[in-house]
């Protein structure tokens, strides 16, 4: 732990915490058990409650520039990522049925590329 207060009142193990007040909730005096977790930056994850979490930020909010999900593989980016040279698909099994999540893309394993859309697969680009 580097900075001001970084982890304060957290008695859990394996932390990365780098930053003034990172993984503090600076309104709560309540000790938490968080673990395996990296919180990088002013107040990066200082309102999370669970363990295996990644915060970049600089701030306490609950969308961070870089959020992740260590237990399940999860990464979320809330702003724009530009990507300088190329983006590399791994061949997921071809969608079939419906899906839950508008937005959504898959590279299927036809060399299709399937966008969820109000529950549906659709294509989205045909080899």
């Amino acid at each position: 732990m580097i900075g001001e207060s970084a982890g304060r009142w957290n008695t859990g193990n394996r932390n990365v915490i780098i930053g003034r007040y990172a993984g503090t909730d600076t309104l709560n005096t309540t000790t938490i058990n968080l673990s395996n977790s990296i919180f990088i930056g002013y107040h990066a994850g200082g309102k999370e409650t669970e363990s295996n979490r990644l915060y970049i930020e600089n701030s306490d909010s609950s969308t961070p520039l870089i959020y992740g999900e260590f237990d399940t593989n999860v990464v979320q980016i809330n702003g724009t990522l530009n990507i300088s040279e190329v983006l590399k698909l791994t061949p997921q099994s071809a969608p079939s049925g419906s899906c839950s999540n508008s937005g959504d893309m898959l590279y299927g394993d036809d060399d299709e590329l399937y966008l969820c859309k109000a529950g549906t697969w659709k294509k989205v680009m045909t080899n």
